[in-house]
């Protein structure tokens, strides 16, 4: 049994209640508003009960995913034996809650192995960070009451009854126990209480004008070159093809060939005859998501860094971008789930350095 400390240093700029930070993931600077502090002013957070939409709808969010996840897990094994897999300040974390995971955010399991175990990772890390959520949201205030969660157990308890199930009967076939089903609880009250207070117009009309382009519908016209991977997947050959690219990305900084001349050299793509133009796309569509992120990150004339996509390993150039017509009025629920997910790493990044994190492998 190995035992692995983690340390983490956070960079953030802060500024009152909750400031913008560069939490610890793969987005492009431009989408963490990089050396730029924003202020999130809050309303009161409230001590008092939920509205009864939102304890309705945790009551069947924890149904629907724990049955989802039991399905999963059910094919492999209908009780398997928890192996803890890391720890947050001495709270463990198991496998089978990694599974679980893994199973709500991944229904289809027909991926390869290498696949599932990034996804797998990344479900870990998910469940870290939530836990460091969890605790800054504690020591901060929002913390549910043991009496809220002992409601919402109540009305669990009531919707199980209509279908004629008991809690202890729906807990075991689950694979939760009592503890989790609680903690699931807590976690809904305090994040709800949470986003609650940041969620206002004001800060969602402010992230808005920091990422205006990945809201308001703007146009980018991109010219790529591409490597392709051999096998596909071999973390080998993606390690090659990103050598490659930074060595390719190194001459065009150089001017010593323009990104047309390198495309028609270097890119495995069909449009590298005509200096790898892919003409103009959204930022949802048509091109995969790391490639949309790292695209609209770009000014004009610049070229990103290796961006690796299931078709293989880009270099993307920017060359023209047309601003959108719409008005964050018009992306509320966009922008509402953008700040909810700043608002998760914001929390995770604050808490990160006073937690620890130790992660177990057999």
């Amino acid at each position: 049994m190995t035992r692995q400390r983690i340390r983490h240093d956070s960079t953030c700029q802060r500024n009152g209640d909750a400031a913008f930070v560069r939490p610890h993931d793969a987005r492009p600077a431009r989408l963490v508003a990089a050396r730029v502090a924003i202020t999130f002013t809050g309303r009161a957070a409230s001590r008092g009960s939920l509205p009864a939409a939102v304890l309705v709808l945790i009551s069947v969010l924890i149904i629907v995913l724990t049955t989802a996840a039991h399905r999963s897990c059910a094919a492999v094994d209908s009780h398997p034996v928890p192996t803890v897999v890391a720890t947050v300040d001495g709270v463990p974390i198991t496998d089978v809650e990694v599974q679980r995971e893994l199973a709500r955010t991944v229904p289809d399991n027909q991926l390869s192995p290498d696949a599932m175990s990034s996804l797998r990772s990344a479900a870990l890390r998910q469940l870290i960070d939530r836990r460091l959520v969890a605790a800054y949201l504690d020591q901060h205030g929002f913390a549910a009451r043991p009496a809220e969660v002992e409601r919402e157990i109540q009305r669990i308890r009531a919707h199980l009854a209509q279908r004629q199930q008991t809690l202890d009967e729906y807990l075991q076939r689950s694979g939760l126990t009592d503890d989790q089903l609680r903690t699931g609880v807590a976690w809904q009250f305090s994040w709800s209480r949470f986003t609650e207070r940041y969620l206002t117009a004001e800060n969602l009309a402010r992230f808005f004008e920091q990422h205006r382009r990945d809201f308001d519908g703007a146009e980018m016209s991109v010219a790529h070159i591409l490597f392709h991977i051999e096998p596909p997947g071999d973390a080998r050959a993606i390690a090659t093809a990103v050598s490659a690219a930074e060595k390719l990305r190194a001459r065009l900084s150089a001017s010593e060939l323009t990104f047309a001349e390198a495309a028609a050299r270097y890119s495995s793509a069909p449009t590298a005859a005509d200096g790898g133009r892919l003409g103009f796309i959204d930022r949802h569509q048509p091109m995969p998501e790391a490639f949309t992120v790292a695209a609209f990150a770009l000014e004009p004339g610049e070229v990103s860094p290796p961006v690796i996509t299931a078709a293989g390993v880009h270099l993307i150039q920017c060359l023209e971008i047309k601003p959108g017509p719409k008005r964050w009025q018009d992306v509320r629920e966009d922008l509402q789930s953008a700040v909810a997910r700043h608002l998760f790493h914001w929390a995770a990044d604050r808490q990160r350095p006073n937690a620890r994190i130790e992660l177990t492998s057999p």
